[in-house]
């Protein structure tokens, strides 16, 4: 047997998934998980780390 391991965002779209055999632990795959995660950000790179002025 083995396990679906999946996160999904509040539409229910799954953003990451693995597989692995039946006896792994949940919480052992929870990293690997959350690093499949692209959150694509307005503006690209080029907008971070700016400083803004009023």
């Amino acid at each position: 047997m083995s396990k679906i391991h999946t996160i999904a965002d509040g539409r229910g779209r799954s953003l990451s998934i693995h597989v692995t055999p039946g006896q792994t632990a949940d919480t052992k795959r929870l990293e690997a998980l959350l690093e499949g995660i692209a959150v694509p950000r307005p503006g690209g790179a080029a907008g971070r780390g700016s400083v803004r002025t009023r």
